[in-house]
């Protein structure tokens, strides 16, 4: 009899134990959810006040595009930074789109994959960045003609097309022809493939974001408490 009431003794015990387990499974898996949703809130909030600035910024663009349309320079420089604030908005859309599918994603496995995309996403801006170098270039005379327009003095009476003499088309022109082919290069170097190369690790390392690297790491921990 005192045998049969140390087993049942035990079984009580043991059952015990195991709901404690599971609870303290359970708390664990819910702390490192809220890390994991925590890191990609701010990555998320970042990504919207980028993507809002990003679409101001196509606006003015197109208002200084449709006032200057019949002036060449001042024209492909706009349309210059239209393509390139163009792919920075749907950059930033992808990315907010991504971050919104890991709260929806019910697996662990599939929230990674998102997490992965974003920054897959990241690694391509980074691939493409050498080939914007020249947009930048667009800055000066659209600031200069804008703020002329205006009749704003922020700059003064500086224009950047008379103050090179009319040069300052052909500096971009050349900037394109000879970062065009360096972009490209660089944007076929730049991949997973090539990781052996010192450099290009050290590359995709810094493209890669903290908090969403973060994210990744909180979820392979809940993957590996909760091994499916």
């Amino acid at each position: 009899m005192e045998v049969d009431e140390l087993i049942t003794a035990w079984q009580a015990n043991n059952d015990k134990l195991n709901e404690a387990v599971k609870l303290n499974v359970k708390t664990v898996d819910l702390i490192l959810s809220q890390k994991a949703k925590s890191a990609l809130k701010s990555v998320l909030i970042q990504r919207i006040i980028e993507i809002s600035f990003h679409a101001l910024a196509l606006v003015l663009l197109l208002i200084f595009l449709a006032y200057n349309v019949n002036q060449l320079p001042y024209a492909i420089s706009a349309i210059a930074l239209i393509i390139f604030y163009t792919f920075l908005f749907l950059h930033c859309l992808k990315q907010i789109q991504l971050i919104k599918t890991v709260d929806s994603n019910t697996t662990i496995l599939a929230k990674q994959q998102s997490l992965l995309k974003i920054q897959m996403h990241l690694l391509l801006f980074t691939r493409l960045s050498v080939l914007f170098i020249p947009a930048l270039l667009s800055f000066a005379p659209i600031v200069s003609k804008a703020c002329a327009d205006l009749n704003l003095q922020l700059f003064g009476n500086f224009d950047i097309l008379n103050q090179s003499n009319g040069m300052w088309w052909n500096i971009q022109l050349i900037t394109y022809l000879v970062l065009i082919p360096i972009g490209i290069w660089f944007y076929n170097m730049v991949t997973v493939k090539n990781m052996h190369k010192p450099w290009v690790a050290h590359i995709i390392k810094r493209s890669s974001s903290k908090r969403v690297t973060k994210a990744i790491e909180y979820l392979n921990e809940l993957n590996e408490l909760n091994p499916r």
